[in-house]
This record gives C-alpha cells, sequence and structure tokens, in this order.
C-alpha cells in the first residue's frame, strides 16, 4: 500500500520507523511503535492514529483521523507519533 510505504519512509527519515507491522482488519496495514502503544492504522484515503497511555484502569484510548491526500499530512502526523511516543517516557 502506497501509504504506508511513504509513512515508513518518512518515520524512518525522522529516526523512528515503526518496529512492527500487520494486515489490518479492514484493507489496511496497521505500523506500531513502543509495543503496540502507538499504533496508525493506514488506509487508501487515511491514517487514523492510536494512542493507548500507559493507565489502562479505564480501557480508553485516543484516536485522531488524518486525509491521506493533504500534502501537510505526513508532516502533522510525524509530528503527532513524535508526541505520542514522548508521553509514553514521561
Amino acid at each position: 500500500m502506497k501509504n504506508a510505504a511513504l509513512l515508513v519512509e518518512a518515520t524512518r527519515a525522522a529516526g523512528f520507523p515503526p518496529t512492527c507491522a500487520a494486515t489490518g482488519r479492514w484493507l489496511s496495514v496497521c505500523l506500531f511503535w513502543d509495543h503496540g502503544r502507538t499504533e496508525v492504522e493506514v488506509f487508501s484515503n487515511q491514517f487514523e492514529l492510536y494512542f493507548l497511555p500507559r493507565s489502562d484502569e479505564d480501557g480508553e484510548f485516543d484516536v485522531e483521523e488524518f486525509a491521506a491526500d493533504a500534502p501537510e499530512t505526513l508532516g502533522i502526523l510525524i509530528e503527532k507519533i513524535k508526541e505520542a511516543r514522548s508521553t509514553l517516557r514521561e
């Protein structure tokens, strides 16, 4: 999938390539960081960023969606992934 390859290349260039990848539930690819606590599900038309916080008490997690056809999307998504990962280290 083109969008998954673009995201892998962009995160590799930024110094944090995904640690794992898998086929998604739909026609998608899932990319993972931080033992699965940060995930991007990549579709042909969008990216979905899932961030699972350290506490599993409430079972909730955050999801942000990004349109794949917007030229600024990869840059914004890279920053959001960095931000999500940095909170795991605090």
